[in-house]
């Protein structure tokens, strides 16, 4: 009894903290051509200004650490009318992912800021399946012996760097995707692992489950094969 009454308690404190842990805003500001705006003003409001950011040389830009509640955003670059995202709705331990924000001109703007709602224009993560590879897929894709050719065969979204030790998803900055081998993040993907040692494989090239951190880029999520997966494909075989 003593030991159900722990495993229950155990269960419900991490239950309490997974409920517990912050959420985020992440987004990507372009121009009205389309080309991203770098080192671009970003403040984060609820009834007044708490924090601030500005893009990096991509465009996109991160708030982390945020309670559960309703959020805003003031957008301001020089040459360009200042833009406002508002009611955006942030859940704990989600990223909450807004529609890339265009910016417009002040000569083209008549008078005053442009409003953006994004509550409906929200993207939620956990509505984005990345593309999941499973062992049998992976026999098909040919150069088992380079992850990034792998992964290049995988989804035409996915370059590999000049050194090959990379990866840039849908032109982001090599040094912003990420590989996780059995939870464990790597950074060099050239020699991680061989491909007939890989089980399973999810390649996130859009939204970005929040337990990932400050991935802005695209994530590869890596399940290698055990004792007994190597023991019954030998079995299979024979």
């Amino acid at each position: 009894m003593k030991k159900i009454n722990l495993l229950l308690g155990l269960l419900i404190l991490s239950g309490l903290l997974f409920a517990q842990s912050p959420g985020g805003i992440r987004g990507k500001i372009l121009d009205e051509k389309g080309e991203v705006v770098p080192f671009c003003n970003i403040s984060l409001v609820t009834d007044k200004v708490i924090d601030g950011t500005m893009t990096d040389m991509d465009g996109f830009f991160n708030f982390k650490g945020l309670n559960s509640g309703i959020y805003s955003l003031k957008i301001s670059y020089i040459g360009y009318a200042n833009t406002n995202v508002k009611n955006i709705n942030v859940s704990n331990g989600k990223i909450s992912f807004i529609e890339t924000v265009n910016l417009v001109q002040k000569a083209l703007v008549f008078d005053g800021d442009i409003e953006i709602y994004g509550g409906p224009k929200l993207i939620d993560p956990e509505h984005i399946t990345g593309i999941s590879i499973d062992n049998t897929t992976l026999k098909t894709i040919p150069n088992k012996r380079n992850l990034t050719s792998m992964l290049t065969a995988v989804s035409a979204d996915i370059k590999a760097t000049e050194d090959g030790k990379g990866i840039i998803v849908r032109g982001s900055r090599p040094n912003t995707s990420a590989l996780y081998i059995n939870g464990i993040r790597l950074e060099d993907m050239s020699s991680s692992v061989n491909g007939s040692a890989i089980k399973s494989m999810i390649v996130y090239t859009g939204g970005i489950p929040a337990s990932y951190g400050d991935i802005t880029g695209g994530i590869v999520v890596i399940e290698t094969k055990g004792f007994f997966d190597f023991y019954y494909e030998w079995r299979g075989s024979h």
